[in-house]
């Protein structure tokens, strides 16, 4: 069905029996900026004798509403609200009496649409298209059964990302919390009320100056090191060498004083050499080892450990840190405290365990379930799919959207606005990096073709690294937010009768990605232009298995995405605690 609310009558009639309020009435008229505005409000309502009048366009929770005015093309699906809904002015309504609506919805999306709906549009100032012409549009569709199996699996895993996406968020906010409270002592263990005692850091710890060149024993470096999480990366005793660094034995605490922000710091439980710009920092009598550990993590101490000496190679002041004072409880609620962050570590390393693991996963399977070269069927195939895939240039599957401007001056790391994908926050392996985060807080114009959708991705076309690590990856949007796009990251349109979950895993590749990095120019700043894209020749099998693939591809993604959030919400818990045990 596609109708829109002149279809109810003339447009007098609408006009004399049509009555909207700003206060709360019978029913919703639902605009399109109630979409944009995340159905948050303000609302338009009208009353009960009005919604009775517009019959034609009452609106059920899971229709589709296209802006067919302005901005056409834009689709939404309309939440379930509080109160009965009817169609507003300069909105068409799609309702499929056959097709899942999920599936339907991500058919509208596609590049082969938004071509053909761009054909039907009539120019002028306010770009406008009517519904007669947008039903004589004419697109592909698979069989009933697999349309509503693609709606099925794109809804469930929609849900569970979203689930997932609020728990992290929940447990980062709750680390935060704890961090913030226990430090500033505002929150305490029951059973203890004694206020803590102000230390001198050079009273707390012996700094360890030994060196050892020994190569029996394992040296620890900086690249070892997981950034904030405190874990090795490796098995560091099945390295070899005999560099020469400061002797340590298991309860140390080793702090990385070169480049403090990095945060690189470890717990170990071995004998070994720190190799590089290492404190190794030996507790005293008077504090549990464990309880220092949390201490150089809690916000004062990296405050005073940033306030360093150099500009390109900037270390970290002993005399400044040393004579810096900090709360120290008793023994007991030190322990106490340190089992609490060590639950919080644990979870956190536990987690992001499985994330790699689901990772190393999704590769194996990229390898398996394309075609090598010289062959033209995969090794791994879904069962019941027999035939040869077919030579395709990634030009007639798909197209780049344009390049989106978003001035560098008015990006900031402060959380506030629309989340940035930039350069910087586009990972190595083609991932969100929330380390690195860029913030807009203002945009004039908020329209849905500046942003990465859900289920959308992009491409990233630059890259500063000699070794291109970056340009030529794609990233996929698997949460349920939407991101605002930066030079070079750019949205992909897959065109029509090709599933773009599918056309994403086969450009996440890595025979795709290395060839698209061949084709990068440039001096220092390399560019990856789009006719290199498209003149890629690849491999597709038929629409069937096409969804099949995309269904595994993108429950992968997904299930990455949310252990990814996961992990930011336990690092956000871990800060809070430390903000607040410290101050």
């Amino acid at each position: 069905m596609v109708t829109d609310y002149v279809a109810n009558g003339s447009f007098k009639s609408l006009r004399q029996r049509v009555s909207t309020y700003s206060n709360p009435n019978f029913a919703y008229m639902i605009r399109l900026q109630d979409a944009s505005n995340n159905w948050k409000g303000p609302w338009l309502y009208t009353d009960q004798q009005s919604y009775s009048f517009l019959a034609k366009t009452k609106l059920n929770p899971g229709d589709i509403l296209m802006s067919n005015v302005g901005s056409v093309g834009k689709f939404f699906l309309v939440p379930d609200l509080d109160r009965p809904m009817t169609l507003a002015p300069n909105a068409i309504l799609l309702r499929s009496m056959t097709y899942s609506t999920y599936f339907l919805f991500q058919l509208l999306q596609t590049s082969s649409m938004t071509e053909s709906i761009n054909e039907k549009t009539t120019p002028g100032v306010q770009q406008k298209i009517n519904k007669t012409d947008l039903k004589k549009i004419i697109t592909n569709v698979p069989t009933l059964n697999e349309s509503s199996m693609v709606g099925q699996m794109l809804s469930l895993l929609d849900n569970l990302i979203a689930a997932t996406q609020d728990k992290i968020d929940a447990l980062e906010q709750a680390k935060k919390a704890l961090l913030q409270r226990l430090f500033d002592q505002s929150w305490r263990f029951k059973g203890y009320s004694d206020p803590w005692e102000k230390r001198k850091f050079k009273d707390l710890v012996v700094r360890v100056n030994k060196t050892s060149d020994d190569s029996t024993i394992p040296s620890v470096e900086f690249e070892d090191i997981i950034s904030k999480q405190g874990r090795l990366n490796k098995d560091v005793r099945l390295k070899i060498n005999s560099k020469q660094g400061i002797y340590f034995e298991p309860q140390d605490v080793l702090f990385g004083k070169l480049r403090p922000y990095l945060q690189n710091w470890l717990f170990p439980s071995f004998y070994g050499r720190a190799v590089g710009d290492f404190w190794v920092l030996r507790a005293n009598s008077s504090v549990l080892s464990e309880y220092l550990f949390v201490l150089i993590q809690s916000p004062r101490f990296q405050i005073v450990a940033n306030i360093s000496s150099g500009t390109k190679m900037p270390r970290s002041d002993w005399n400044t840190v040393s004579n810096t004072s900090f709360p120290i409880p008793v023994q007991s609620e030190q322990r106490k405290i340190w089992q609490l962050f060590n639950v919080l570590d644990n979870l956190i390393a536990a987690t992001q365990d499985k994330l790699s693991f689901l990772k190393k996963m999704k590769m194996f399977f990229l390898q398996q379930i394309f075609p090598t070269k010289n062959h033209d069927v995969p090794q791994i195939r879904f069962d019941g799919f027999t035939d040869v895939w077919s030579h395709y240039k990634l030009g007639s599957l798909m197209r780049i959207d344009k390049e989106q401007e978003v001035k560098k001056e008015l990006l900031t790391d402060i959380q506030k606005g629309f989340y940035v994908l930039a350069m910087r926050t586009f990972s190595m392996d083609g991932y969100i990096d929330h380390s690195k985060p860029y913030w807009l807080n203002h945009l004039d114009n908020v329209s849905d073709d500046k942003f990465l959708l859900p289920r959308e991705f992009a491409i990233l076309d630059a890259d500063m690294d000699a070794n291109l690590p970056k340009i030529g990856r794609v990233l996929l949007n698997a949460s349920s937010e939407k991101y605002l796009l930066a030079a070079h990251v750019r949205k992909i349109q897959v065109k029509s009768g090709n599933d773009p979950i599918f056309i994403y895993a086969l450009m996440r590749g890595n025979s795709v990605h290395e060839r698209l990095k061949l084709e990068a120019n440039g001096s220092i700043s390399k560019r990856l232009l789009d006719k290199n894209v498209y003149k890629q020749s690849i491999l597709v099998p038929n629409r069937s298995e096409q969804s099949r693939i995309g269904r595994l591809f993108f429950l992968l993604e997904t299930t990455i995405t949310l252990h990814q959030q996961k992990i930011k919400m336990l690092k956000q818990v871990k800060k809070s605690c430390l903000q607040n045990l410290f101050i």
